[in-house]
């Protein structure tokens, strides 16, 4: 292919991609760049702005005698290339969702087989990095929905396959931003916010807990939850938070007493002594403010500056502390009671 060609595909991928465009006006481009292309005998490439063109307009629309399956899967190769693009952008994913959804409204439920999921593996694991991206504002939730609704087109055995092989990825930093953006080379490749996304992953086992198949995983997931240990709790709240929450629902809904019982003397007895040693941190702080110890002369800018960050975090812990110590009662609460009742305890 040509330079020139190329740099128009850059033009379609990184620019037009990442930039507001109305309807017609993408329609008139399209056609424009068909004609293009069909001077030197190619085809129009198949990327994610074709595929918006195609739900909104009769020209260049995509042949719709495809298995909805087979949609999904013709789609996958574009939107990823899009999210390597960048997934801070707003518009960019916001096309990546437009084309991504109305795929999956025609793909039923539970119909993606076991034996697929490795497929769809690797674009879930990037489209992810779109729902911890603070800076795509409400686009952020819609994508957290997206995910949720392709998770739920996986029979049940692949969709808890998919959520333990994707908070592996998660703890081990598997999932990297590619950053093919010139714009957002400066961009973090890792992710942001991992505990927060560690506990929306949680967070969505548990809401699995219907399943006989995920009742059935909960050992093997509690395995992979209790290797997970933050130095400092305030960098973890989220992802307790949601931990507890996961022992509470288990207590609650009295399953499998053993593992509880497990759960309780491997994992939340042993985090007692990190919440006290937490606690008592807090409270040194707390003295040391009150005396005017953490005092810095204003002509010490670069220490004034780190005590500024470190006053921050102190803030943070303090608003933390009580929320993580009564949810960390509360599930000690939920458990003994419920090992007290299969007299265990």
């Amino acid at each position: 292919m040509s330079k020139n060609y190329k740099l128009l595909n850059e033009l379609f991928d990184k620019v037009l991609a990442c930039t507001y465009i109305q309807s017609d006006y993408m329609e008139a481009f399209i056609m424009k760049l068909d004609e293009i292309y069909k001077f030197s005998d190619q085809r129009l490439p198949l990327n994610t702005l074709i595929f918006v063109n195609s739900l909104k307009s009769r020209f260049y629309s995509l042949p719709q005698v495809f298995a909805p399956e087979y949609y999904l899967k013709l789609a996958l190769g574009p939107l990823r290339y899009s999210l390597h693009i960048s997934t801070s952008n707003m518009f960019n994913i916001g096309y990546v969702v437009l084309v991504l959804r109305n795929c999956l409204l025609s793909v039923e439920n539970e119909s993606i087989g076991r034996n697929q999921w490795t497929f769809f593996l690797e674009f879930l694991a990037d489209f992810l990095m779109c729902c911890e991206e603070c800076t795509l504002c409400e686009v952020r939730v819609v994508c957290m929905d997206t995910f949720k609704m392709f998770l739920s087109k996986f029979e049940s055995i692949a969709q808890v396959l998919i959520i333990r092989k994707l908070f592996s990825m998660i703890r081990k930093d598997e999932i990297q931003r590619k950053n093919l953006h010139k714009v957002n080379i400066y961009d973090e490749k890792s992710l942001k916010f991992e505990a927060q996304l560690l506990a929306w992953i949680i967070d969505l086992f548990r809401s699995k807990l219907n399943y006989e198949v995920f009742r059935r995983e909960l050992g093997y997931f509690w395995c992979d939850i209790i290797n997970i240990r933050y130095p400092c709790l305030s960098d973890g709240l989220q992802y307790y938070l949601s931990v507890f929450i996961f022992a509470q629902e288990q207590a609650l809904r009295r399953m499998n007493p053993e593992l509880v019982l497990n759960i309780y003397k491997h994992y939340l007895q042993p985090l007692q002594s990190q919440i006290s040693d937490w606690t008592e941190l807090v409270k040194v702080e707390e003295r040391q403010i009150s005396r005017g110890s953490l005092e810095v002369p204003p002509n010490q800018l670069s220490i004034s500056m780190e005590r500024l960050e470190m006053e921050s975090r102190r803030q943070h812990d303090v608003q933390s502390l009580p929320l993580l110590q009564f949810q960390y009662s509360q599930t000690l609460n939920f458990v003994e009671t419920f090992l007290r009742y299969a007299h265990m305890l």
